[in-house]
């Protein structure tokens, strides 16, 4: 050993470890002073890792288990030989704990290779505090996972508690390194885990630039148009989301201006724009013009419109794309009906150059689109770029084609109804809420400010809490201007709660109403329950009008099961056929015996509309039908009898196969 080293050790200048045997011979052999030398003391190890030392692990691993936290560098190399004991007993208090104090230390990779067979349960503790330190070894561990292991790392990573992201490492990387497809739902994680960091705004941008690598930075005209925008979105215009200037790496510089109840709408914006993990979508570069655009004229304009009618594609597409610089109202009619008849694409230049002349015939095109699955993808599709006040008027009609849509329609329409504030939309969807039809929640945009009765309502929903995590709150250097001054304005005094009515002044008053007054205030007191209530609207159901009557029977389904079916009965002559068809196929649904015989005493007449739904019902009834089914063909004329055998054929078959009665009504 080299004397140098030596006499710094004499100087104190640094510090052995471990014992002095071997050095005192050193020292000796080169005649240096040996009294100079103060021999520490070894180190103190806590009693239950002496034990482990001397005894083995049999006996005292429990001990350890139970005082696992700040071991020292002695105290750990005694524990490291047991890592795979540590590692079984990770249900036991303590022995995370040993696992992350080796990690820190260091892990070679043999046993790196040990910690992944048990990745399970390791992910199994994230929401273990601290996390930090266990991201930390998971990191280290992605890279030794099979891919079934790393993917099912991916799905633990994103089941786990929200927190602040206060670790180095990038959440969405995190995922990409599992191997996982990010989706909108890790990058909205990932923004919501910004919240209550040292500076949350950064993290944020630095999310977005992992989220969407390789967006260039912002020229001087953009960084002009980025203040304007930003003053307008501050002040809570939606209208600035459909700004054709907005590129993807403008809405990322954007998001910090960004106001709550907006937040849904940016984030569809931004995803329309550039998806997730999907190299930047480019223009597709300009073709070289065969011939300059036509001079305008009336004969140019028919020209025009009879190629957008001609059977090539690709002359309908250039008629498409010449017919966007025309203005007029017929060149926009008829292009407007190739979009929507499927003649040529729908793109988002034509989207947007097409959405003023959409919202003059929204009301045709979404009544035809009522029976036209085909002709609906198209007008949704169209309304991603509706004004949010146009598509307000015809959020009814949106709504229930999001409830009984595909999956792919649900997507666009639930895109476009989160563009309307909450607050506006939920006017419509009150009703809906207040019947239990809580998944109708997925179409609200954050609500920033809503009254009371609102909060209430949307309290009761099942796993709220979960649903739309409250954001951890910001510092107040790092809350926006527009925050700040909305949390210092006074908020209005609430207006005197109006005492409800009783159900005898609304007999009085129902008395002598027209029949649309009466429907809204059925709408109105729908969360109204008490047998008093439920008796009123069963005396509804038999109201002149069909609306009134259609809006008690609605609300009834709120009461008891044998009161709205008996009521459902008294439907089932209704004047109205679409009436009957909906109280044969609730009665039928429901299983109700009560309504076979006055089903069975309508099968017989041929000419009935709703023959096709009788036969449909009794098929549902099954096995309750077919005493009554047999009597009456044993008692029905002869030519009449064979509508009753051929349902009970139909019964016994479906019987026989073992079909649900729901699939095999429905299959004729």
């Amino acid at each position: 050993m080299d004397p140098q080293f030596l006499q710094l050790l004499i100087a104190r200048e640094i510090r052995p470890r471990g014992g002095l045997d071997s050095l005192l011979v050193l020292l000796h052999r080169h005649g240096l002073p040996l009294h100079e030398l103060a021999v520490p003391s070894p180190p103190s190890l806590r009693p239950a890792v002496r034990a482990l030392r001397d005894h083995g692990f049999q006996d005292h691993a429990a001990a350890v288990l139970a005082d696992a936290e700040s071991l020292v560098a002695e105290e750990l190399a005694i524990v490291r030989p047991y890592l795979r004991e540590w590692l079984l007993a990770l249900p036991s208090p303590g022995a995370l704990a040993i696992v992350l104090q080796l990690h820190a230390a260091g892990l070679d990779a043999e046993a790196l290779r040990r910690c992944a067979a048990f990745v399970d349960d390791l992910a199994a503790r994230l929401d273990d505090s601290p996390r930090e330190p266990l991201l930390g070894l998971l990191d280290d561990l992605m890279p030794l996972l099979e891919v079934p292991a790393a993917l099912a790392l991916a799905e633990r990573l994103r089941r786990s508690e929200p927190r602040p992201n206060l670790s180095s490492r990038s959440w969405l990387g995190r995922l990409r390194r599992c191997g996982a497809v990010l989706v909108r739902a890790d990058l909205e994680r990932a923004l919501h885990d910004c919240a209550g960091t040292p500076n949350p705004i950064a993290l944020a941008r630095a999310v977005l630039r992992d989220a969407f690598p390789g967006l260039p930075a912002l020229d001087e005209a953009a960084r002009r148009l980025r203040e304007d925008l930003a003053e307008a979105l501050r002040e809570g215009d939606p209208a600035v989301l459909h700004d054709p200037r907005l590129t993807p790496e403008l809405l990322c510089e954007l998001h910090r201006d960004v106001p709550a109840d907006l937040h849904a709408a940016w984030l569809d914006r931004l995803l329309q724009l550039q998806p997730l993990d999907v190299d930047r979508l480019q223009p597709r570069p300009p073709a070289p013009p065969r011939h300059l655009p036509p001079p305008r004229s009336a004969a140019v304009l028919a020209g025009l419109l009879a190629r957008l009618g001609c059977s090539a594609p690709p002359e309908r597409e250039r008629a498409a794309d010449l017919l966007l610089a025309w203005p007029e109202p017929a060149a926009q009619s008829a292009l407007l009906a190739a979009c929507l008849e499927g003649h040529v694409d729908i793109t988002p230049a034509r989207a947007r150059a097409l959405a003023a002349r959409f919202a003059a015939e929204a009301p045709t095109w979404l009544a035809a689109a009522e029976y036209d699955l085909a002709l609906r993808d198209r007008v949704v599709a169209l309304s991603t770029d509706l004004a949010p006040a146009v598509l307000l008027d015809h959020a009814p009609t949106l709504i229930r084609w999001w409830i009984a849509g595909e999956p792919h329609q649900r997507a666009g329409i639930a895109a476009s109804l989160r563009r309307i504030p909450a607050v506006r939309l939920l006017a419509h969807l009150g009703p809906r809420l207040r019947a239990g039809e809580w998944g109708c929640l997925d179409l609200l945009a954050a609500p920033s400010a809503l009254p009371t009765e609102w909060h209430e309502l949307l309290a009761r929903a099942p796993g709220h809490a979960d649903r739309k995590p409250v954001a951890l709150p910001l510092a107040a250097e790092d809350q926006p201007p527009f925050a700040l001054a909305a949390l210092r304005a006074p908020l209005p005094a609430p207006p005197p709660a109006s005492p409800g009515r009783s159900i005898a002044e609304l007999r009085a008053e129902f008395a002598g109403a027209e029949a649309e007054p009466i429907r809204q205030a059925l709408k109105d007191m729908s969360s109204r329950t008490g047998d008093d209530w439920f008796d009123l609207l069963a005396d509804l159901v038999g109201h002149a009008s069909p609306r009134v009557r259609l809006q008690a029977h609605r609300l009834l389904r709120a009461g008891d099961r044998g009161r709205y079916l008996s009521s459902t009965l008294g439907l089932l002559d209704d004047p109205d056929p679409n009436i009957q068809r909906t109280a044969i196929r609730t009665v039928s649904h429901a299983g109700y015996a009560p309504a076979v015989a006055p089903l069975i005493a309508r099968l017989a007449h041929e000419r009935d509309p709703l023959h096709r739904e009788l036969v449909a019902a009794l098929r549902r009834l099954g096995p309750l039908a077919e005493d009554a089914l047999v009597r009456a063909a044993r008692e029905a004329r002869p030519d009449r009898r064979r509508h009753f055998e051929e349902v009970l054929a139909a019964i016994a078959a479906d019987v026989a196969a073992g079909q649900p009665l729901e699939d095999a009504a429905e299959d004729d």
